[in-house]
């Protein structure tokens, strides 16, 4: 036991300097339809609004939730784009090392592999794409380790980071059917209270769901 926990501590401070260097290496910008979402982040700091330009309350962005997570960074730094590469840096990072944790026993060269590589594949550096590799990882990891309710909350995030994260929801519950001979119907109702607040918002400010 002393052991496996060591390899594990290894591993994880191992994710977090090659997210480092990842950091240090990649350029702190990203493509253009990043600037979208940090224009949206921009104003909901500066102005509390949830808009692209002031005035103008049409929701424009692909990722309502890391519209928000941007907005929170900008507490420690108003470098929208260098925080967001920090953020996807960290996020590739972590994802390689949950899924270490989930491999490890049925592939552990895999699991190393992850560990080693996830942290440079970056994807549409400045976009919420790592983070919701992230967010991917952490539920597959959850829906491993049983935690059946925190891998419905972590899913409802993915669903609000991207909406097309549905196709991976589906899969998730495909998973969970095979593995346990029923639907999770109580992490389903997590689910829902984790992505329900932000339709209501959306259906009240902007007029419309999506």
């Amino acid at each position: 036991m002393h052991v496996s926990i060591n390899k594990h501590y290894f591993f994880f401070i191992l994710n977090i300097c090659l997210g480092l260097l990842a950091f240090l290496i990649f350029p702190p910008y990203g493509m253009d339809d990043c600037y979208i979402t940090y224009r949206y982040a921009y104003n909901l700091f500066h102005h509390h609004h949830f808009v692209f330009n002031l005035g103008e309350r049409i929701l424009g962005t692909t990722s309502p939730l890391y519209t928000i997570v941007l907005a929170i960074a900008q507490i420690f730094s108003d470098n929208i784009p260098l925080m967001s590469n920090m953020i996807s840096c960290t996020c590739s990072a972590l994802a390689g090392f949950l899924l270490f944790l989930v491999l490890k026993k049925e592939n552990l060269p895999l699991g190393v592999f992850c560990a080693l590589s996830f942290p440079f594949m970056l994807r549409d550096i400045g976009l919420e794409t790592n983070f919701l590799m992230f967010l991917f990882a952490a539920s597959a990891y959850l829906l491993a380790r049983e935690r059946y309710l925190l891998c419905g909350a972590v899913l409802g995030l993915c669903f609000l980071t991207r909406q097309d994260s549905a196709v991976f929801i589906a899969a998730m519950i495909l998973m969970f059917w095979l593995k346990e001979k029923r639907l999770p119907w109580k992490g389903f109702g997590v689910f829902c209270c984790v992505a329900a607040p932000w339709f209501v918002f959306s259906y009240c400010y902007f007029g419309a769901l999506f």
